[in-house]
């Protein structure tokens, strides 16, 4: 079966689409997909058909010759970067290890820099558990790395050939060494997001060897790579033959890590430090992994965790075993019928009067009846009764429409000053039913959550987006919400996240340099600290990562550029966030030293907010699309549903004055990237 060139997965023989990428594939036969155009020598390319060069290929064949030196003796596996075979180098006959890159791992140009930069940084390490890299091509078609052949078996062959081999000991030892080698990829500034079972080998010595496979040129948080090499962890250490199935990271991300039957307990704790969901809760730096796999107590029998599931019982004496249990769960139904039907006597009939009453009382059904009956004639109050006294009584709560709709609360005056929206029309308040509207507004007063410390409220209003001319129509609406006073600084981030590289460091400046991505992990790590419900929700890992928002939830998110730009402007018509002029508001090109200064040092806008132009530039939660605001929806926009570059506003310590510099200005970044000069400041729901 042929595969995709762009991806690398499996496609149907007459396709014409990649169903996973959506690549376009010219009409091929079967024999033509067989070839490899990027691999033909110039006498073959000649007389190949022009619709073999088509954009498919298959697995290359035995005797294959690739880049003249290397002979394909076998293919070894396939991951989400490409392919691995096994080739013998010519020129001394010597095996190695070749993994040739599907082209979409360098579709994207930022992606395919770091690349390059990061996979040159696999030649520089040196570590007995690492295979040693001989020769890399990251540019051309196809790019592809030349490493050492590790002679042994992986470690899922093992697992599936020959378990009783990685007994609790061996596979203790195993990590420890995995561990040290993890700690010497992550200081090469590289990731071992990726390890799995397949790319690591054990060698007749029991010396594991990570692969070249297994490490990742994307650098992500340390978190992130320590949540999958517990993964790996669980997999390893796991009695279960399904242990592929069980313990996958969608599977663990989705419910709590249950202990594994069949280790020690104390192992099952370092797992469990590893796949904690809470990214304050793991483990933050392998250091501390290995830290705490060397302060293990030796292995003993006696500290095994063994769970109902795996104690061996067979069907037959489980059965047996069970019975006396089961003749339990007979008399315990009975019992609970018993009192059932004891509670439908004493509440469904008159029986108590039947028994008790000095009166003749004839036995009967009375059904199941409150004080207040469905009927009129039965909650219709004795004339004698203040029964509309009781409930005027109650203190007047809010009109129901208040919190039923969907609109944002009293529409203050626009930016524009000379448009006025009027406030929705209250309804009267005999309208509604007080007790029950009382009781809804004294649940939701005791839900909420205190107003945040150090931010400041924005109150709901509506504005013309986009525009700074007086007069033009209203084109978004906003409900209430908290943010930032100032861009985060380098101290708060640093108090959740490991430290970035700033572009000039300093406790009281702005963060900058971080990613969109690390700005997510960082508002949900604070959530989580502060007790507040996380805004965000990651699916996938790496690249293929994707974000959905919960704008309800009262944890910390970025603000959308509506909010971004409602908030700098400040019901002004200012191009600066405060000012017709950048000096006396702004840290920008003519006055900045082109370095960041600290945070509050300029004059705040009206809503005291600071350094909302200039000083760095701020993330916004919106994808980027130039044509969005022409058809943006009206209440709480929140920008497109899909896209490449995420939203920056504000402009920055090296913006020129001008248009750059203004508050409408919107730009663009890869939120897998960190930019110098571009922080963030933080939002809240009310």
């Amino acid at each position: 079966m042929p595969f995709c060139s762009n991806c690398g997965n499996k496609i149907g023989e007459e396709v014409k689409f990649c169903p996973e990428c959506g690549y376009k594939i010219k009409d091929a036969s079967a024999a033509e997909l067989q070839t490899q155009p990027e691999e033909q020598d110039p006498a073959s390319k000649q007389k190949t058909p022009a619709s073999n060069t088509d954009r498919t290929y298959s697995v290359l064949e035995q005797g294959h010759i690739f880049q003249e030196h290397y002979r394909i003796e076998k293919n070894i596996g396939k991951d989400n970067d490409g392919i691995t075979y096994l080739v013998t180098d010519i020129r001394n006959e010597e095996r190695r290890s070749l993994k040739i890159f599907h082209p979409s791992y360098f579709a994207n140009v930022d992606k395919m820099l770091g690349a390059v930069v990061n996979m040159s940084k696999v030649k520089t390490i040196s570590h007995p558990n690492l295979a040693k890299v001989y020769e890399i091509k990251q540019s051309g078609k196809p790019a592809f790395i030349v490493s050492e052949y590790i002679e042994g078996m992986s470690l899922a062959a093992v697992k599936e050939l020959n378990p009783d081999k990685l007994k609790e000991e061996t596979c203790r030892e195993i990590v420890s060494q995995l561990t040290d080698a993890a700690i010497t990829i992550r200081k090469a500034g590289l990731a071992v997001r990726y390890l799995n079972l397949n790319n690591i080998v054990l060698t007749e010595g029991n010396k594991p060897v990570i692969l070249a496979s297994g490490v990742n040129y994307d650098v992500s948080d340390e978190r992130d790579d320590i949540f999958n090499f517990g993964v790996l962890l669980a997999k390893l250490f796991s009695t279960t033959p399904f242990f592929e199935t069980l313990y996958t990271v969608q599977k663990i991300a989705e419910r709590r890590f249950d202990y594994i039957s069949g280790i020690t307990v104390e192992v099952n704790d370092i797992i469990s430090a590893c796949l904690q969901k809470g990214m304050l809760s793991r483990f933050t730096r392998f250091d501390e992994l290995a830290k705490a796999l060397s302060g293990m107590k030796p292995y003993n029998p006696d500290d095994v965790y063994i769970a109902y599931e795996t104690t061996g019982i067979s069907y037959k004496d489980e059965h047996m075993l069970k019975l006396p249990e089961r003749r339990l769960d007979v008399y315990f139904w009975l019992a609970v019928i018993f009192i059932a039907a004891f509670i439908f006597v004493m509440l469904g009939t008159n029986l108590l009067d039947t028994i008790f009453s000095r009166e003749k009382t004839t036995f009967r059904f009375t059904g199941f009846v409150t004080d207040n009956a469905d009927t009129v004639e039965v909650t219709a109050p004795p004339k004698t009764e203040n029964y509309r006294k009781t409930r005027t009584e109650l203190p007047r709560p809010e009109p129901r429409l208040r919190q039923e709709s969907a609109l944002p609360g009293p529409v203050q005056q626009t930016v524009n000053p000379t448009i006025v929206v009027p406030p929705p029309p209250v309804l009267p308040r005999e309208t509604f039913d007080s007790q029950t509207t009382h009781t809804q507004t004294q649940t939701q007063a005791q839900s909420a959550a205190p107003p945040p410390k150090d931010m400041i409220y924005i109150s709901s209003d509506t504005f013309a987006y986009g525009s700074l001319r007086p007069g033009v129509k209203v084109n978004a609406s906003l409900s209430g919400f908290y943010i930032s006073p100032t861009e985060l600084t380098q101290a708060e981030w640093n108090k959740y996240m490991n430290p970035a590289d700033y572009s000039t460091a300093g406790d009281n400046l702005p963060a900058d340099n971080v990613s969109w991505f690390d700005i997510i992990t960082y508002c949900n790590a604070r959530s989580e600290a502060e007790g507040l419900t996380p805004a965000y929700k990651v699916f996938g890992t790496g690249v293929s990562r994707s974000v959905s928002c919960n704008f309800k939830a009262n944890g910390y998110r970025l603000p959308t550029e509506a909010e971004w730009e409602y908030a700098a402007r400040a019901k002004l018509l200012h191009p600066y966030s405060g000012s017709d002029s950048p000096d006396g508001v702004a840290w920008y090109f003519a006055n900045s030293g082109k370095r960041l200064h600290q945070v509050k040092t300029k004059t705040a806008n009206a809503f005291k907010l600071y350094d909302m132009t200039g000083n760095v530039s701020e993330w916004c939660w919106d994808w980027h699309d130039v044509n969005y605001p022409k058809n943006m929806p009206y209440l709480n926009p929140t920008g497109p549903d899909l896209g490449t570059q995420r939203a920056i506003r504000g402009g920055s310590a090296v913006t020129e004055k001008g248009s750059a510099l203004e508050v409408i200005y919107r730009a663009r970044g890869n939120p897998s990237a960190g930019y110098p000069l571009v922080g963030f400041r933080l939002v809240r729901t009310r």
